[in-house]
């Protein structure tokens, strides 16, 4: 016991003292301007590119032809190297960037030059797609120079967009962040080309005289499996590895006010709900170049595409990803370890209000939102009408690390739940990032009669990341009475204990294999007040990427185990899985994965199998069953086997109308097939005024009366735009 408290201390000691070393430059360097206090990266060092943005007064009529006079006048740089699979290797196409701007928009040309151009990889054509999977051109810019955040523009030959924003070097990155910029695309005879128009509102940036910019591009290219950067760097995301833009002088950050009135029809097959309209208002205003405020009243989500059924095999809470549009600005700034904000935890909002921006080396995010209560008799507080309000602030320190504080408060009259947390993150040499956090949550129900509760949770990460390994070692300390119904974390509370990957890459062209990735997986967790083994695990896996007869293959193998205490019994559990995936670099892919196990006491077999094609060139189709069989039916923990498929199709009729298809079925024994269907019909009538025509069928089962219960509607909404 003794040498137990002797331990705690010491890392109660260790969390102190990073916390005060990282604090005292933060706090001694407030009033300082950044380029007083950000000491350049090592990789800057060692010698940075630098490419200049020509000024042109000029119109550029953004088509996806380069042959606008100011395009002949621009910079252009030419020197791409392989960051994947043959980092620092020669790439095997061209590429091409020229970037222009004026007082409003940043404009850049690209020509991706390739021997063989109809073979190019094109197929995604919903935005915020993975455009990864297609050939493509990504734009990495560090506007506000803090070695930390950026803001990314991806798009394909299609001319496809996906945007989103990374804070902490590259420890979050989010794509559900959506801006407004405009590209088109061709493909030619040598090649295919892009041509894109960034407006400066869609930029974080400090309005100076002349601006400084971190920058990068990447070019995927889908046939030979190579990523090509710019400015190479340790990752993609690692913004203090980026090179710089420079050049850049007279900025206008463009729009003050954007406002976006809808109105919606609603019908449902419900007799008491009427035929019902309804109204709302989404607004944003820059209060200054750095700073914006967004509002929101009665917002209606309806549009917003349902989640997939999935199949968990594990204690864990599942983790859903945010769609809703309110909560996608800044979102990215709560990005911790241990999310003490998580936006899904708040269902519908009757109002909401969000401030994001930035001042010197400090980023600023503040939600509100009101939630409305719940028919019936309350069950907990929860269930009643109340107030969500969280907070971060976080600033730049050192260059490229950082210090955050994070605040959450979920209140009404009868309880609350809150939390509250520290954390911090040093960049290191030799590619290591040191990631520490302490978190404390307070939560009250009356209507539960439960009294105050309080509880810490203590973490340190370390990671790494280089040429052929990748890797992470966590330790956590979670008390019994931390329970974080604000956020996320995963996990179980009472444990102390670790876990982490060391992941090895090693590409070997001669045997036309891209990659091969060697993951091990491990953790050992104790109960705190008892000591006993509450939780390990083990899992190896491999996965080999292969090139035969002109098509890309992946092969895993997984084998893992893992022995966990439920209450009072420990079990052991194993799995072991063999899976193929057909052309798994593109979007067009099929795959199909075997599993057979052990879980809490009962057989598992599982069986995974997907399709993903593309129809007469606008219709795309997503296949994805899954089905899972328990020896008996029933194990100790009381799950039924399932069988899970979900059938995902977009017909892209024109260029701005849209239908999107979503169904998916739960087939559980002993119930009847269940069912989801939503349809969605959108017709953009000009950027940004959209029409959308939903239909959704919801099937379900009601665990308190066993029988079915099915809801069925229609909805109509308009959304229009307004920017001053």
């Amino acid at each position: 016991m003794a040498s137990k408290t002797l331990s705690k201390r010491r890392f109660h000691s260790l969390i102190v003292a990073i916390f005060a070393l990282l604090t005292i430059p933060l706090w001694a360097g407030v009033g300082h301007s950044e380029s007083e206090q950000s000491p350049l990266s090592p990789v800057e060092g060692g010698g940075m590119k630098e490419i200049r943005a020509v000024r042109t007064s000029s119109e550029i009529d953004i088509d996806g032809f380069l042959d606008e006079p100011a395009w002949q006048r621009g910079e252009t740089t030419t020197s791409f190297l392989q960051s994947k699979p043959n980092y620092g290797a020669q790439p095997s196409e061209s590429t091409v960037v020229i970037v222009l701007y004026d007082a409003e928009n940043l404009y850049l040309g690209i020509r991706c030059y390739d021997s063989q151009p109809g073979r190019i990889e094109a197929n995604m054509t919903q935005r915020d797609d993975e455009l990864w999977n297609d050939d493509a051109i990504e734009i990495f810019i560090d506007s506000f120079h803090d070695h930390q955040s950026c803001t990314f523009f991806l798009t394909n030959p299609l001319g496809t967009q996906t945007d989103g924003r990374c804070t902490g070097n590259g420890a979050t990155a989010e794509t559900i962040w959506d801006g407004d910029w405009h590209v088109k695309t061709r493909i030619t005879s040598w090649g295919w080309c892009a041509e894109l128009a960034i407006p400066f509102f869609n930029l974080p940036f400090d309005a100076r005289k002349e601006q400084i910019w971190g920058i990068n591009f990447m070019r995927m290219h889908r046939r030979t499996g190579q990523d090509h950067l710019w400015q190479l760097a340790k990752h993609f995301f690692r913004v203090s590895d980026y090179g710089h833009l420079v050049g850049l002088r007279d900025l206008k950050k463009g729009r003050a006010l954007e406002v976006m009135p809808f109105t919606s029809l609603r019908r449902s097959q419900n007799p008491d709900e009427k035929l019902t309209g309804d109204a709302g208002l989404d607004l944003k205003y820059n209060l200054t170049s750095t700073f914006c405020a967004n509002l929101t009243l009665n917002p209606d989500f309806a549009q917003i595409e349902a989640d997939p059924d999935q199949i968990n095999l594990s204690t864990e809470e599942l983790r859903l990803p945010e769609k809703r549009p309110f909560f996608l600005e800044g979102c990215e700034l709560f990005g911790t370890a241990t999310t003490l904000f998580y936006s899904r935890r708040i269902g519908e909002i009757t109002a909401g209000g969000k401030l994001t921006g930035k001042v010197h080396r400090f980023n600023l995010a503040i939600v509100d939102a009101q939630t409305p209560g719940e028919e019936g008799d309350p069950e907990s507080f929860r269930d009643q009408e109340a107030n969500f309000l969280a907070a971060r602030l976080k600033g730049n320190i050192l260059g490229s690390s950082f210090l955050g504080l994070t605040g959450v408060n979920w209140a009404n009259g009868t309880g609350y739940s809150r939390a509250a947390g520290l954390d911090a993150g040093l960049t290191l040499p030799l590619g290591f990032i040191l990631n520490t956090q302490a978190s404390l949550s307070v939560e009250k129900d009356e209507i539960l009669n439960l009294e105050k509760t309080q509880g810490w949770e203590k973490r340190v990460d370390l990671s790494h990341n280089s040429q052929h390994f990748e890797g992470y070692l966590t330790y956590v300390d979670r008390d019994p009475d931390f329970h974080l119904n604000t956020g996320y974390f995963g996990g179980r509370n009472d444990v102390r204990g670790f876990h982490g990957v060391i992941t090895y890459m090693r590409p070997t062209p001669s045997l036309h294999l891209h990659d091969a990735h060697f993951n091990s997986f491990f953790g050992s967790y104790e109960e705190k007040d008892s000591g006993k083994l509450n939780f390990q695990y083990f899992r190896e896996n491999i996965s080999i990427f292969y090139k035969f007869l002109g098509c890309w293959f992946a092969n895993g193998f997984d084998g893992q185990w893992s022995r966990e205490r439920v209450a009072d019994e420990t079990y052991d559990n194993w799995q072991a899985y063999v899976s193929l995936i057909y052309n798994y670099a593109s979007f067009e892919n099929a795959g199909l994965r075997i599993k057979r196990g052990r879980t809490f006491g009962a057989t598992t077999d599982i069986m995974e199998a997907w399709l993903r094609c593309k129809l007469f060139g606008r219709l795309s189709l997503d296949l994805f069953t899954n089905k899972v069989a328990f020896a008996g039916h029933q194990n100790q923990i009381g799950w039924p086997d399932q069988w899970v498929s979900i059938l995902k199709t977009r017909l892209d009729v024109t260029q701005d109308i849209y239908l999107r298809t979503f169904l998916q079925t739960n087939d559980t024994s002993g119930w009847d097939l269940l069912k989801d269907i939503n349809l969605l019909l959108a017709w953009e009538l000009t950027r940004r005024n959209t029409l959308y025509l939903a239909f959704n069928h919801d099937e379900g089962w009601d665990d308190l009366n066993h029988q079915r219960e099915t809801t069925q509607r229609a909805l109509m909404k308009i959304s229009l735009f307004m920017g001053i």
